[in-house]
This record gives structure tokens, sequence and C-alpha cells, in this order.
């Protein structure tokens, strides 16, 4: 039990995937976009990656009607 503890109080968090951007600024400029390894990073980088529209909003809305029953949102 003494290992144990040592173990989850050393535990770092879960690392979250997030995948930065390239954006193009001209035939010999390719700069990375980096962003906060948070909820709102990933968020951004989606954002900054795929365009927003109607039909991409009623895709979102179908699949979080179906699952929000499963998740805890306060």
């Amino acid at each position: 039990m003494e290992i144990r503890d040592i173990v989850i109080s050393k535990k770092k968090a879960r690392r979250l995937p997030l995948n930065n951007n390239l954006v193009r600024y001209s035939e010999d400029e390719i700069y990375p976009v980096k962003y906060p390894e948070t909820f709102e990073g990933i968020i951004m980088s989606f954002a900054d990656r795929h365009q927003f529209s109607r039909s991409l909003y009623e895709q979102v809305k179908k699949n979080w009607d179906a699952k929000k029953q499963f998740l805890k949102v306060e």
C-alpha cells in the first residue's frame, strides 16, 4: 500500500490529444499554429480546421442529442 500511495501521489494528468495546424502564408512561408493542451485548445484547433456551416451544426446537434443522456453535463 505504501508503494501504491507513492505512485498515486506522483501520477500526472492524462495528456489531451491535440493536433496543431499548419498555416501557409505564401509559397515559402508555412508556420505551425500551436494550441494550449486544454479542452479549449482542442475546440480552437477544430474550429480553425473546419469551417462552420449549418450542416456541420446539424451533424453535431444530432450526435449530441443521441448521446446527451449518457453524459454528465453541469
